[in-house]
Protein backbone atom coordinates (compact mmCIF):
# COMPACT_ATOMS: atom_id res chain seq x y z
CA UNK A 1 0.00 0.00 0.00
CA UNK A 2 2.86 2.37 0.85
CA UNK A 3 4.46 1.65 -2.52
CA UNK A 4 1.27 2.62 -4.35
CA UNK A 5 1.00 5.86 -2.36
CA UNK A 6 4.63 6.69 -3.13
CA UNK A 7 4.07 5.84 -6.78
CA UNK A 8 1.02 8.13 -7.00
CA UNK A 9 2.84 10.97 -5.22
CA UNK A 10 5.84 10.65 -7.53
CA UNK A 11 3.57 10.69 -10.59
CA UNK A 12 1.95 13.90 -9.33
CA UNK A 13 5.34 15.50 -8.64
CA UNK A 14 6.75 14.54 -12.04
CA UNK A 15 3.64 15.78 -13.87
CA UNK A 16 3.81 19.09 -11.99
CA UNK A 17 7.53 19.60 -12.70
CA UNK A 18 7.23 18.81 -16.42
CA UNK A 19 4.15 21.03 -16.69
CA UNK A 20 6.04 23.91 -15.03
CA UNK A 21 8.70 23.49 -17.72
CA UNK A 22 5.97 23.79 -20.36
CA UNK A 23 6.90 20.43 -21.88
CA UNK A 24 4.01 18.22 -20.78
CA UNK A 25 2.15 16.68 -23.71
CA UNK A 26 -1.06 14.67 -23.50
CA UNK A 27 0.84 11.58 -24.67
CA UNK A 28 3.51 11.96 -21.98
CA UNK A 29 0.87 12.63 -19.33
CA UNK A 30 -0.97 9.43 -20.31
CA UNK A 31 2.26 7.39 -20.18
CA UNK A 32 3.13 8.71 -16.72
CA UNK A 33 -0.39 8.09 -15.42
CA UNK A 34 -0.45 4.49 -16.66
CA UNK A 35 3.03 3.66 -15.26
CA UNK A 36 2.84 0.82 -12.74
CA UNK A 37 6.37 1.09 -11.33
CA UNK A 38 8.44 3.92 -9.89
CA UNK A 39 11.23 2.98 -12.31
CA UNK A 40 8.91 3.62 -15.27
CA UNK A 41 8.00 7.06 -13.89
CA UNK A 42 11.68 7.89 -13.37
CA UNK A 43 12.56 6.72 -16.89
CA UNK A 44 9.87 8.99 -18.35
CA UNK A 45 11.02 11.91 -16.20
CA UNK A 46 14.74 11.55 -16.94
CA UNK A 47 14.86 13.67 -20.14
CA UNK A 48 13.21 16.57 -18.26
CA UNK A 49 15.32 16.39 -15.11
CA UNK A 50 17.63 19.34 -14.40
CA UNK A 51 21.09 18.22 -15.42
CA UNK A 52 24.54 19.14 -14.35
CA UNK A 53 26.85 20.24 -17.12
CA UNK A 54 27.75 16.95 -18.77
CA UNK A 55 30.30 16.05 -21.43
CA UNK A 56 27.36 15.65 -23.82
CA UNK A 57 26.01 19.14 -23.10
CA UNK A 58 29.49 20.56 -23.65
CA UNK A 59 29.75 18.67 -26.95
CA UNK A 60 26.38 20.09 -28.03
CA UNK A 61 27.61 23.60 -27.21
CA UNK A 62 30.59 22.90 -29.46
CA UNK A 63 28.33 22.02 -32.38
CA UNK A 64 28.88 18.27 -32.52
CA UNK A 65 25.23 17.18 -32.80
CA UNK A 66 25.39 16.93 -36.59
CA UNK A 67 28.47 14.72 -36.32
CA UNK A 68 26.54 12.51 -33.89
CA UNK A 69 23.74 12.19 -36.45
CA UNK A 70 26.27 11.35 -39.16
CA UNK A 71 27.89 8.66 -37.01
CA UNK A 72 24.60 7.15 -36.03
CA UNK A 73 23.40 6.89 -39.62
CA UNK A 74 26.81 5.96 -41.05
CA UNK A 75 26.59 3.28 -43.71
CA UNK A 76 28.98 4.43 -46.45
CA UNK A 77 31.81 1.91 -46.12
CA UNK A 78 33.89 3.74 -48.75
CA UNK A 79 34.29 6.83 -46.54
CA UNK A 80 36.17 7.08 -43.32
CA UNK A 81 34.44 8.50 -40.27
CA UNK A 82 37.56 10.52 -39.55
CA UNK A 83 37.07 12.50 -42.80
CA UNK A 84 33.69 13.72 -41.59
CA UNK A 85 35.01 14.42 -38.09
CA UNK A 86 37.75 16.66 -39.53
CA UNK A 87 35.03 19.12 -40.57
CA UNK A 88 34.26 19.74 -36.89
CA UNK A 89 37.77 20.64 -35.75
CA UNK A 90 37.79 24.07 -34.11
CA UNK A 91 39.64 25.84 -31.35
CA UNK A 92 37.36 24.14 -28.80
CA UNK A 93 37.51 20.77 -30.60
CA UNK A 94 41.21 20.51 -31.48
CA UNK A 95 41.41 16.94 -32.83
CA UNK A 96 39.45 14.34 -34.75
CA UNK A 97 39.52 12.17 -31.63
CA UNK A 98 37.95 14.97 -29.55
CA UNK A 99 35.22 15.49 -32.17
CA UNK A 100 34.38 11.78 -32.27
CA UNK A 101 34.40 11.52 -28.47
CA UNK A 102 32.03 14.48 -28.19
CA UNK A 103 29.62 13.00 -30.73
CA UNK A 104 29.68 9.66 -28.91
CA UNK A 105 29.03 11.43 -25.59
CA UNK A 106 25.90 13.01 -27.06
CA UNK A 107 24.71 9.68 -28.44
CA UNK A 108 25.35 7.88 -25.15
CA UNK A 109 23.39 10.49 -23.19
CA UNK A 110 20.45 10.32 -25.60
CA UNK A 111 20.32 6.55 -25.36
CA UNK A 112 20.61 6.59 -21.59
CA UNK A 113 17.72 9.06 -21.27
CA UNK A 114 15.24 7.38 -23.59
CA UNK A 115 12.80 5.01 -21.87
CA UNK A 116 12.50 2.58 -24.81
CA UNK A 117 16.28 2.26 -25.06
CA UNK A 118 16.67 1.81 -21.31
CA UNK A 119 14.04 -0.95 -21.39
CA UNK A 120 15.88 -2.74 -24.21
CA UNK A 121 19.23 -2.47 -22.45
CA UNK A 122 17.71 -3.64 -19.14
CA UNK A 123 16.15 -6.67 -20.85
CA UNK A 124 19.45 -7.45 -22.58
CA UNK A 125 21.34 -7.14 -19.31
CA UNK A 126 19.00 -9.60 -17.61
CA UNK A 127 19.66 -12.14 -20.36
CA UNK A 128 23.38 -11.48 -20.29
CA UNK A 129 25.90 -12.33 -17.65
CA UNK A 130 28.54 -10.95 -15.36
CA UNK A 131 32.09 -12.22 -15.70
CA UNK A 132 34.85 -11.68 -13.13
CA UNK A 133 38.57 -12.19 -13.16
CA UNK A 134 40.60 -11.98 -10.00
CA UNK A 135 44.21 -11.22 -9.10
CA UNK A 136 45.20 -13.63 -6.29
CA UNK A 137 48.41 -11.69 -5.61
CA UNK A 138 46.34 -8.74 -4.33
CA UNK A 139 43.89 -10.80 -2.27
CA UNK A 140 44.01 -12.55 1.09
CA UNK A 141 41.47 -15.11 -0.14
CA UNK A 142 38.37 -13.04 0.55
CA UNK A 143 37.35 -12.96 -3.12
CA UNK A 144 38.76 -16.35 -4.14
CA UNK A 145 35.38 -17.69 -5.28
CA UNK A 146 35.11 -14.80 -7.78
CA UNK A 147 38.54 -15.20 -9.49
CA UNK A 148 36.93 -17.02 -12.42
CA UNK A 149 33.27 -16.27 -11.87
CA UNK A 150 30.48 -16.15 -14.45
CA UNK A 151 26.75 -16.00 -13.85
CA UNK A 152 23.66 -14.71 -15.62
CA UNK A 153 22.53 -11.34 -14.29
CA UNK A 154 19.02 -12.48 -13.43
CA UNK A 155 20.36 -15.23 -11.14
CA UNK A 156 22.85 -13.07 -9.24
CA UNK A 157 22.05 -12.71 -5.56
CA UNK A 158 22.33 -9.23 -4.01
CA UNK A 159 25.06 -10.28 -1.56
CA UNK A 160 27.19 -11.58 -4.44
CA UNK A 161 26.76 -8.40 -6.43
CA UNK A 162 27.86 -6.34 -3.42
CA UNK A 163 30.88 -8.59 -2.81
CA UNK A 164 31.90 -8.40 -6.47
CA UNK A 165 31.59 -4.61 -6.49
CA UNK A 166 33.69 -4.42 -3.30
CA UNK A 167 36.33 -6.62 -4.92
CA UNK A 168 36.37 -4.39 -7.98
CA UNK A 169 36.64 -1.25 -5.87
CA UNK A 170 39.61 -2.77 -4.02
CA UNK A 171 41.31 -3.53 -7.35
CA UNK A 172 41.20 -7.31 -6.89
CA UNK A 173 38.44 -8.17 -9.36
CA UNK A 174 37.86 -7.02 -12.92
CA UNK A 175 34.29 -7.04 -14.18
CA UNK A 176 32.96 -7.58 -17.64
CA UNK A 177 29.31 -7.53 -18.62
CA UNK A 178 28.42 -10.05 -21.29
CA UNK A 179 25.38 -9.21 -23.38
CA UNK A 180 24.60 -12.48 -25.15
CA UNK A 181 22.93 -10.76 -28.03
CA UNK A 182 24.69 -7.39 -28.13
CA UNK A 183 24.59 -7.14 -31.94
CA UNK A 184 20.85 -7.81 -32.04
CA UNK A 185 20.28 -5.34 -29.19
CA UNK A 186 22.23 -2.68 -31.10
CA UNK A 187 20.19 -3.32 -34.27
CA UNK A 188 16.93 -2.98 -32.31
CA UNK A 189 18.14 0.27 -30.74
CA UNK A 190 19.24 1.58 -34.13
CA UNK A 191 15.93 0.68 -35.80
CA UNK A 192 13.97 2.48 -33.07
CA UNK A 193 16.24 5.53 -33.29
CA UNK A 194 15.87 5.80 -37.06
CA UNK A 195 12.06 5.69 -37.01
Amino acid sequence: MTYLRNLQKRKEDVLRIIEEQGKLTEELKAEIEKAEKLQEVEDLYLPFKQKKRTRASQAKERGLELLKEYLFNFEDKTRKIEEEAEKYITEEVPTVKAALQGAMDILAEEISETKEYRDIVRAGAKKGGLLCEGDPSKDDGTYEMYYEFAERMRFLKPHRILAIFRGEKEGILKLKFDFNDADNMFQILKSICLD
